[in-house]
């Protein structure tokens, strides 16, 4: 029917069905339906989205557009598999452009060794599995880097070799000069990308939005009950999200939580130390051009936005000892370590402010508007604020309902 009334007036408009959000969905239904497509129909896939993977032990999900998963996925192999025996053009998602949700409030991540495997794994699909195009960004624009003048090289002949042309466009950007320290630098910056833990609950919180991301107990997964939220913040992991995680968790297709949390917090502790070790090599190059203080900008970013993710599982953790306790003296003293931690994460919030002061382009997404601006980290250091509150209170008054100090 759209097909028919778009071809009325456009003949030559194309006509895309996106499959992004199937992918939990048996292999046999998908391709049926991409059977049944209209002639003319383009089919435009997902490409890591829901391939799982193995992190130290426990089983993993990619559950949105991440670097931890550079190759095709299960989902996209198997669509392109109908696609190609029905005769159905074919694209994917696959955010050439140089931005995914490992970190959504910057407009581009700086990983370019991991960007570049990518774009071999996606130079290999178009040879071998009929891939005829990609979406660069899920947003409306891409924001020129780096990262997408790689992307132009990799997608045009005669073909080149990515790894020995990375150095030469990163001395383009950020000078001669000490390129040994800003290539080091952008492969340690590759390896965190690499060591990402995409699942439902970091994407759509801290790695979404960054160091804004609010802290708050004893209220992820009640009914009818919103964690803080600010307007355009994103601050929406609400319980029917949760409830999505936790059927999957129940049919089998992940760890549980109880597993999952320590290696996640190992990853992300790997994933901070990455970043620390590239900035440092950054901030010792000896001239440093407007570009590259930007890109030393954008570093510290980064940082921050994992600390406020590693605060934010370390919160979890916390919360869940001090609702399982029935011992008050024990439950003071892990509320007290929450309050530090509140506090040291007050903190982080407040030192983010002069980055997003620098460049305006941080802390913005052009479908949420800006989601860790100025405005909004001042909102995050009262939300912390009340917070502490609450739990000071809980401290002064032990036996009360866990309801009265986290509703």
């Amino acid at each position: 029917m759209i097909q028919k009334a778009v071809y009325k007036y456009r003949p030559d408009a194309e006509i895309i069905l996106s499959s992004y959000n199937w992918g939990l969905q048996d292999k046999e239904v998908r391709q049926k339906l991409i059977a049944s497509l209209p002639k003319g129909v383009i089919l435009n896939c997902g490409w890591e989205m829901f391939e799982y993977y193995d992190l130290d032990g426990v089983k993993e999900m990619c559950c949105d557009y991440s670097l931890r998963v550079v190759k095709p996925g299960y989902y996209f192999r198997t669509e392109a598999e109908a696609a190609v025996r029905h005769g159905i053009e074919l694209r994917t998602i696959a955010n050439t452009g140089g931005k995914t949700w490992d970190f959504g409030a910057i407009p581009y991540i700086p990983a370019p060794y991991r960007w570049a495997e990518r774009f071999e794994a996606l130079r290999e699909a178009h040879d071998n599995c009929g891939l005829e195009g990609v979406l660069d960004s899920i947003h409306y624009g891409v924001y020129p880097s780096f990262i997408s003048e790689i992307a132009k090289w990799a997608f045009s002949e005669p073909r080149v070799d990515l790894n020995a042309l990375i150095p030469k466009i990163l001395a383009m950007h950020f000078g001669k000069r000490d390129i040994e320290k800003i290539d080091s630098a952008m492969r340690k910056w590759s390896e965190a990308l690499a060591n990402m833990v995409p699942t439902t609950e970091d994407q759509y919180g801290a790695l979404r939005i960054g160091p804004s991301h609010p802290l708050y107990a004893g209220r992820s997964i009640k009914e009818g009950v919103s964690p803080p939220q600010d307007k355009f913040a994103m601050h929406k992991t609400t319980p029917g999200m949760y409830k999505s995680v936790y059927f999957r968790y129940a049919h089998g297709d992940e760890s549980p939580e109880v597993l999952r949390m320590p290696k996640e917090i190992a990853a992300y502790e790997r994933v901070l130390a990455c970043i620390e070790d590239g900035l440092v090599l950054l901030e010792s190059v000896g001239e440093k051009n407007k570009e590259l203080l930007r890109l030393i900008n954008m570093g510290h970013f980064m940082r921050r936005s994992i600390i406020t993710a590693l605060h934010t599982k370390h919160y979890y953790v916390l919360d869940q000892a001090r609702m399982a306790s029935y011992d008050n003296n024990e439950k003071a003293a892990t509320i007290r370590d929450m309050i530090a931690l509140l506090e040291e994460e007050r903190k982080n919030a407040e030192e983010t402010i002069p980055l997003v002061e620098y460049d305006a382009s941080f802390g913005f997404a052009p479908s949420m508007e800006y989601v860790t601006d100025r405005a909004r980290l001042l909102w995050k250091m009262a939300q912390v604020d009340d917070e502490i509150a609450r739990c000071r209170r809980q401290i002064a008054s032990p036996t009360a309902s866990d309801d009265v100090f986290f509703p």
